[in-house]
């Protein structure tokens, strides 16, 4: 709910931890380390800012291409695989 209150997604954070966890952290100190690192995130969120639209869109482009490249991947004759995928 804080994370609402800050005007970021609440499941963000979630989806940081968990990736954290994939790599193989075991303990709290991987969520710690997360929740520090998205404090500091909002005192340079300003500074993002100042970076124009223009400068940022080739690397959208990019990550959605390295996104759609795991599309061939999913099972579409099976509901239950494309339904979550999509």
């Amino acid at each position: 709910m804080l994370g609402a209150v800050l005007r970021t997604s609440t499941t963000t954070a979630c989806i940081e931890s968990s990736a954290g966890v994939e790599e193989g952290g075991q303990t709290g100190l991987t969520a710690l380390v997360v929740a520090a690192l998205f404090l500091l995130s909002l005192f340079l969120a300003p500074l993002a800012q100042t970076v124009p639209p223009y400068a940022t869109a080739p690397a959208l482009i990019f990550v959605a291409c390295l996104m759609a490249a795991s599309l061939g991947a999913i099972k579409w004759e099976d509901p239950t695989e494309y339904i979550p995928g999509f």
